[in-house]
């Protein structure tokens, strides 16, 4: 298979991901669109417009029925993937810096970048309950960290969330009693942040038959399974 090149970001790429099938590829910039593309061939199908600033981070749910944007424009947006409608908008007093969707695509997780007064958190929202979808409406989880979130992922269906931070440790909470992290790497990652040199960028999960397997990035170049 050539290699394609998928032009119509006006500024830097931040994210792009391909929805179950493979067939197409959801991307993201530093520009205000975030985009839709075939995949086989390249095109661009369209654009989600609504954002007003970067956009840090986008999902698509596994039914490619919804995607789920970040952006630095303090809001999370949640789109009708087809029409490319918006359908909720979630606000924050600072930016979004990552977001995904359950295994059921039911339920929605998003992190929030620490500044000044407020702390960094990471919640979680149901799209089956609109009371958590309105404006000013609380989040079923919600956790504050001294310490910037940088990603957060679903990795055991509907029921686990897993959280990377700048400092290069790694929580999981149990979403059914998460009033503290069931996991975390103590010895992992954790070095001095003097240049946020272990600051983890992102990771993915792979399950197995017999074990559930992360890779993260961090800031050092370095990969760690």
């Amino acid at each position: 298979m050539r290699p394609l090149s998928l032009k119509g970001h006006e500024r830097a790429l931040t994210r792009v991901r391909f929805n179950r099938e493979g067939d197409l590829t959801f991307s993201c910039a530093k520009d205000k669109k975030p985009c839709v593309w075939y995949t086989e061939n390249g095109e661009r199908i369209g654009s989600y417009d609504g954002h007003n600033g970067a956009v840090w981070d986008i999902d698509v749910a596994w039914d490619t029925t919804k995607c789920v944007t970040a952006s630095g424009d303090l809001t999370v947006k949640i789109w009708d993937a087809e029409l490319g409608s918006c359908l909720y908008t979630i606000n924050h007093q600072t930016p979004m810096k990552s977001c995904g969707f359950s295994y059921s695509g039911n339920l929605v997780c998003y992190t929030t970048q620490k500044m000044t007064k407020n702390l960094s958190t990471v919640q979680v929202r149901d799209l089956r309950d609109g009371n958590q979808m309105v404006e000013g409406a609380e989040s079923f989880f919600c956790s504050t960290f001294d310490v910037n979130a940088t990603t957060a992922l679903f990795t055991q269906m509907d029921d686990l969330i897993t959280i990377g931070f700048e400092s290069g440790l790694l929580q999981q909470y149990d979403l059914r009693n998460p009033d503290s992290p069931i996991h975390t790497n103590e010895s992992v990652h954790r070095v001095s942040l003097a240049e946020n040199w272990w600051k983890i960028g992102d990771f993915r999960w792979r399950s197995t038959e017999k074990r559930g397997v992360f890779n993260t990035g961090i800031a050092n170049f370095q990969l760690r399974i």
